[in-house]
């Protein structure tokens, strides 16, 4: 009995830890969490390859590289939403799908910058177009 419980901690662990939030320094040591969120193909099709931040001004900019994992061109939309430190998204209806086409096996970096400076988080939406 305590073998099964044991086991069921180490996978509800697993799954959780990879749902969780990471971390971008920029060149400041600067610190802003993140997490990219992808569904449907768009998980098996595109890998992150970097996350870096970076001020401007007094805004957080996001730079997120990905790339097209497959042997084919990919379309898809993707939209950051920024967060204040008490987790509470800042101008929920202020963000946009925007499409992306990406060739087989190039490199994108997409961009945001922070709405306002109290956003201290971000999450990155990935999609296929519709």
């Amino acid at each position: 009995m305590k073998y099964r419980a044991f086991l069921a901690l180490i996978v509800v662990g697993a799954l959780t830890g990879c749902a969780g939030m990471k971390t971008a320094e920029s060149a400041d040591g600067d610190k802003v969490k993140y997490q990219v969120i992808a569904t449907g193909d768009t998980e098996d099709r595109l890998d992150v390859l970097n996350v870096v931040s970076a001020k401007s001004g007094d805004l957080t900019k996001a730079s997120v590289e990905l790339q097209n994992d497959s042997n084919f061109a990919y379309t898809f939309e993707y939209r950051f939403k920024w967060y204040d430190a008490a987790g509470m998204e800042i101008n929920p209806d202020a963000t946009a799908w925007t499409p992306v086409s990406i060739m087989a096996k190039e490199t994108k970096s997409l961009q945001a910058l922070a709405p306002n400076p109290t956003a201290a988080t971000f999450k990155l939406f990935l999609q296929e177009k519709p």
